[in-house]
């Protein structure tokens, strides 16, 4: 064996030791403090915790968890090796079989898997037969959803609870392995058929269901789909990093004064509350399309807030006809092509004057291997499933100021940073 070869054996080797050290000095960070605030740790148990109390434990014990959970997966992947890890890639698809009826398992105790067919029946009218029902969800119980308790009979664990107790969590898991399997599968397909096409009805979306809508009609043809993706949303946007407080406390919001800011697409208002709750000299006007302003809607505003936000129609494709001090762009263009952004951009100038600021809170794609590979899966994973549904994408900042330059010269690019969150902030100024 050449001398080459031989380094290469050592060195792959003392990873896998590297790797075991590493885990055993940033758990022992984890679980010390955890101790010492008398805290607990995620459990599968039925009664146990399902989240980290990450608010709790201070920024030394989240950096250390997030580098668990980076290391963890390195030595994982490692010891399987590439090729197992290519296959199990492919074979865990698998995993994402519906669960039929979970709600008829019991919430205490075990209920045999030929008694749940019998109950699944008797409730909903759907026949299954046993030894189905107990291959689908043994395979869940292989991924820490539901429990065997006793060979024959199937049990709740933390997991399959949060289902029933989390409607935004369970209507994110529905939403994913029952509306968006096909669709991404379908992903590559849809860019050979339409070569760096930019058009919301040209996707995955469309060659699994055959139709030529875009992915925003796809989901309010069908209503129990739209319910889904409107819950699911949710649970999207309590993602860690993903909290409005990072939008709250990630810009110098104090530096506008008494301004009016613009918040486009706002939904129903959420972020401007928080933001005006901490900054009373702003006001805010919350813009959307008519369909979000039902009653239920507008009787949200909080009393004390309907001096200074009100809820508003607007489309921004069309020309803008509020002037304001700033606009407020708020994970928004990441649902959109460039082309679209830039109609978007240009839909505002009608109205700008000298100084408006645009202040868009949105992904930055980072530069290859900058984040942990945890963090880099997931904003990738984020990158390919915008594009499987409506043909945009993340971008990375010169991509943020070039749409600014295609959209007007007259836009003053102020800059990118990264708040305390996931999200960055992006600034543009208007200088006729």
């Amino acid at each position: 064996m050449g001398s080459l070869a031989k380094s290469v054996i050592e060195s792959s080797v003392d990873r896998l030791t590297m790797l075991s050290k590493a885990i055993e000095e940033k758990t022992r960070i984890l679980t010390d403090t955890l101790r010492a605030k008398g805290l607990g740790a995620p459990s599968y148990q039925a009664n146990g915790l399902s989240d980290f109390p990450l608010n709790e434990v201070g920024d030394e014990a989240i950096r250390a968890r997030q580098e668990i959970v980076a290391l963890t997966k390195e030595l994982h992947d490692l010891v399987l090796g590439p090729r197992e890890c290519l296959k199990t890639v492919a074979w865990d698809v698998s995993r994402n079989c519906q669960i039929f009826d979970l709600w008829r398992i019991p919430l205490a105790g075990s209920i045999s898997y030929g008694d749940l067919a019998v109950e699944i029946h008797r409730l909903s009218g759907t026949t299954i037969i046993p030894s189905d029902l107990r291959r689908l969800l043994r395979l869940s119980i292989a991924n820490n959803i539901f429990q065997e308790p006793n060979i024959g009979s199937v049990a709740h664990n933390r997991a399959s609870l949060l289902l029933l107790d989390d409607a935004a969590l369970a209507n994110w898991v529905a939403f994913f392995t029952m509306d968006m399997m096909a669709p991404i599968a379908n992903t590559v397909a849809a860019m050979k058929k339409w070569p760096g096409s930019q058009e919301t009805n040209e996707t995955g979306v469309n060659i699994t269901f055959d139709h030529k809508d875009s992915f925003f009609d796809h989901l309010q043809a069908d209503e129990a789909r739209a319910k889904r993706y409107a819950i699911m949303l949710q649970s999207h946007g309590s993602r860690e990093g993903y909290d409005i407080s990072h939008t709250v406390l990630g810009y110098p919001w104090a530096r506008l004064g008494a301004s009016t800011v613009v918040d486009m697409g706002g939904s129903e208002g959420v972020v401007s509350f928080a933001v005006a709750d901490e900054f009373p000299q702003l006001r805010f006007i919350v813009q959307d399309l008519a369909g979000m302003r039902t009653p239920e809607a507008m009787d949200k505003i909080p009393k004390h807030l309907t001096n200074r936000v009100s809820l508003t129609t607007h489309d921004f494709f069309q020309p803008q006809t509020e002037s304001a001090d700033a606009y407020l762009f708020r994970h928004i263009f990441h649902a959109f092509s460039d082309k679209y952004t830039i109609e978007i951009l240009r839909a505002l100038v009608p109205a700008l004057r000298p100084g408006a600021r645009i202040i868009i809170n949105d992904i930055v794609l980072p530069v290859p291997g900058l984040l942990s590979q945890l963090e880099e899966k997931s904003i990738r994973t984020m990158d390919v499933l915008m594009k499987a549904v409506c043909n945009s994408r993340e971008r990375e900042v010169d991509d943020w100021k070039s749409l600014f330059e295609q959209a007007d010269k007259r836009f003053r690019w102020q800059g990118a940073w990264k708040s305390s969150g996931k999200l960055w902030f992006i600034e543009s100024t208007w200088e006729p």
